[in-house]
């Protein structure tokens, strides 16, 4: 089996894409109570692997954008092929996956939310002749997940400990000075308000980042990454724009959640993302060197180290994504056996009842 790519990949399209949960070093870490509220209905769809539960989703969305509503995408965390909600945005309804790992359960059953039982189009005869090969793939499926968060949680350790080394060498001051002069003039409310919207996932298809802010934003500016210190110049922009009461979206980074890997500062339309993670280079772009506030010197003298940390990183990080593939063969055989089982037919005819029922 080989690994997949380390490589950051951007996915094309022109969705308004993000994710709502990350695998990371403390394990899988769900943001759905953060993303999905403050919403007029929730709808939570219950079913198992391969009953069409992103389908259905996708159903929705697309009649909503037809209605001429903006739809707010959120892609599975571990297969960024699946959806796991959309926020359809106008008429404030959400839809979600509510099965493990993001297991939800209605708070205010009718009044607020409803279940969607996709379970109720499985023939549950067939699915019992093969209980024990699904509880085999079950169990082996959970048994690598616990192995994904063991080679995570050290690759974020190591990590941690390289930045630990490079933020030795910062001038803490100086880097503060050049996010308020990027700031200066830019007027807020008096309290700051903020949004959380997570670009970048490890999964299945190795890390893969979505490039939602570039595409929403009129001004990007670019923060050179060196030293994997970047982080910190996105923490010190954070800072002053929530002093200055700016409305942000926030997005961290999957492998440890605590780090900004990007903002979008809604008054003046900018994108301020690492220029790793950017679409492409545009003529002219303002970038943000960290080497400015780094002392060379000092990281001349640990380059050896850490070199060595980065890359011990990286080789963690493609032994978890080579585990992600294990899981994926075991995912695809769950959802064959589920799929098989699934009156579709009658699914679609209960999917465009419920379209009429919220489009009504």
């Amino acid at each position: 089996m080989s690994a997949k790519s380390l490589q950051m990949k951007i996915l094309p399209g022109f969705e308004e894409k993000y994710f709502a949960a990350v695998n990371s070093r403390e394990g899988f870490i769900s943001f759905f109570g953060e993303i999905f509220h403050n919403l007029s209905k929730l709808y939570i769809i219950k079913g198992g692997p391969g009953t069409g539960k992103s389908h259905l989703m996708r159903e929705i969305a697309k009649a909503a954008e037809e209605h001429g509503y903006r739809v707010e995408y959120y892609y599975c965390s571990a297969d960024d092929h699946s959806l796991d909600g959309i926020i359809i945005r106008g008429i404030e309804v959400g839809v979600i996956d509510g099965t493990a790992p993001h297991t939800r359960d209605p708070e205010m059953a009718g009044a607020l939310e409803d279940i969607l039982n996709v379970g109720a189009f499985w023939d549950s005869k067939k699915l019992r002749g093969q209980l024990d090969e699904i509880r085999i793939l079950t169990e082996k499926k959970s048994q690598l997940y616990t192995s994904v968060y063991d080679l995570l949680a050290a690759a974020g350790r190591v990590e941690a400990s390289a930045r630990a080394v490079s933020c030795r060498a910062l001038d803490n001051k100086k880097m503060t000075a050049a996010a308020e002069r990027m700031l200066r003039g830019i007027k807020g409310n008096k309290e700051s308000s903020e949004e959380l919207r997570i670009l970048s996932c490890i999964g299945m298809n190795g890390e893969v980042r979505f490039h939602t802010f570039e595409h929403m934003a009129k001004h990007r500016v670019l923060v050179r990454n060196t030293a994997g210190c970047g982080y910190l110049f996105l923490r010190a922009l954070h800072r002053v724009a929530a002093k200055q009461g700016l409305h942000l979206t926030v997005s961290y980074s999957p492998l440890d959640p605590e780090l900004e890997d990007g903002l979008y500062i809604h008054e003046s339309d900018t994108a301020c993302i690492f220029e790793e993670h950017a679409e492409e280079i545009r003529e002219g772009e303002r970038i943000i060197n960290m080497a400015r506030f780094l002392d060379g010197d000092y990281l001349r003298e640990h380059r050896a180290k850490l070199r060595f940390l980065h890359r011990s990183a990286a080789e963690i990080k493609k032994e978890a994504i080579l585990c992600f593939s294990e899981i994926q063969n075991t995912h695809f055989a769950l959802e064959k056996i589920y799929s098989a089982a699934m009156d579709f037919e009658a699914k679609e005819a209960f999917t465009t009842d419920l379209i009429a029922k919220i489009f009504h």
